[in-house]
């Protein structure tokens, strides 16, 4: 099985040996085309003419389908065969059960109530890529992708937090919370909870420390004042 991290940057490994599969992490092309296949619900089939708009939309359409099919051709030398299918219209998928992503984990783990789990999972934010300013509706994508797992990485570090302040451990979670925070640095809502929490444990100074920080955090980035 392949195995393919794209949270807190970008790898790639066959499972079965543990080897990085350096042809395809050294091209961004391919990569872009492996990840967005992979974060797509499974079973789903994509036109060629997306991936085209996606990621070579400066390019004529004769040349463009070329790099898609250079980009298909480095994908599956670099996987090997039964990793990416393609349908008797050109339409491309993923084999089903041929790739396990970091991403599908973390979500399968949220949707089954693991909080703990889906936050070991969750390495640090979407992959960013540098070498891709020439596909803007790519850029898009990500963002808006790299955003919606971002607030569910927060709401699963508060929920935990939450659960372990029932369980009476305080100290642990206040640590989650401060991992909220970093996560969503001008979020009230997790400032005012980590706030409650410190000072439920007679953490005074650190409370009004954290409360400070978050104030000029907002006067300095935001131009705004703490409710």
């Amino acid at each position: 099985m392949i195995e393919l991290r794209a949270l807190g940057g970008l790898g790639l490994r066959d499972s079965a040996d543990g080897h990085e599969i350096l042809s395809v992490l050294a091209r961004s092309k391919p990569s872009g085309v492996l990840v967005y296949l992979a974060l797509s619900p499974p079973d789903t089939n994509h036109a060629r003419d997306k991936l085209l708009e996606l990621l070579w939309p400066g390019s004529t359409a004769e040349k463009a389908r070329n790099s898609l099919n250079q980009a298909l051709h480095i994908l599956r030398r670099g996987l090997g065969p039964g990793v990416i299918g393609s349908t008797e219209g050109g339409d491309l998928f993923l084999e089903a059960g041929a790739v396990w992503c970091d991403v599908a984990a973390f979500g399968e783990a949220l949707a089954a109530g693991h909080a703990r789990e889906a936050l070991e999972l969750y390495g640090g934010h979407l992959w960013d890529p540098s070498d891709l300013p020439d596909c803007p509706a790519f850029e898009r994508w990500l963002d808006g992708e790299r955003e919606r797992l971002r607030k569910l990485a927060v709401g699963a570090a508060v929920t935990l937090a939450q659960e372990l302040e029932r369980d009476g451990s305080s100290v642990d979670a206040v640590q989650w919370l401060r991992q909220a925070r970093d996560w969503a640095p001008y979020e009230q809502a997790v400032v005012r909870l980590l706030l409650k929490l410190l000072r439920g444990a007679g953490e005074r100074a650190a409370a009004v420390r954290e409360y400070d920080e978050f104030s000029e955090r907002l006067a300095a980035d935001l131009k705004l004042t703490p409710s």
